[in-house]
């Protein structure tokens, strides 16, 4: 191999972390790799589903969550095929309804400060994981950018009465 290096420049070979292929399949149970785990994120140790595959030239494989929160996509090789045991305990969770935007809910929990007995209206995801909600029928703007979907209950919309 001809190089235009001057003579006393040395080429060296770099090792090549090794990357064991995963070709995931619908309905697999998948984790994302240790190193490329984020400390500061939790999402990063969740058990994620395999929704559905790359079509075409795309890479991205789509990951559903198990517990019913926001999905995600990724390449392939930065997930792993979960264990047994981790795969069982993704199965066994019994995911949470999901709250679409206009739904209307109550909102308990702790740290919650806010009157349990009214009513909200769901605005959005939020970047969190949880949702944005806002007082059914309108508090001058006023609105939570944040709410954990655990503190979230849906209720049926004809069975509310606004004030």
């Amino acid at each position: 191999m001809s190089t235009n290096l001057p003579a006393n420049v040395e080429i060296i070979d770099l090792p090549v972390p090794a990357r064991e292929n995963y070709t995931p399949a619908v309905g697999d149970y998948a984790t994302i790799r240790e190193e490329y785990r984020d400390p500061r994120k939790a999402t990063d140790a969740k058990v994620w589903r395999v929704a559905k595959l790359p079509t075409g030239r795309g890479v991205n494989v789509s990951f559903d969550d198990p517990e019913g929160g926001r999905g995600l996509k990724g390449p392939a090789y930065l997930f792993r095929k979960a264990t047994d045991e981790e795969a069982a305990k993704a199965a066994a969770v019994t995911p949470t309804e999901r709250a679409y935007v206009g739904a209307v809910v109550r909102i308990t929990g702790p740290g919650w400060r806010q009157p349990e007995d009214a009513a909200y209206v769901v605005l959005g995801d939020s970047t969190k994981g949880g949702y944005k909600v806002a007082v059914l029928g309108g508090d001058k703007g006023r609105h939570w950018p944040h709410v954990p979907r655990a503190f979230v209950t849906i209720l049926d919309a004809a069975s509310v009465i606004v004030p």
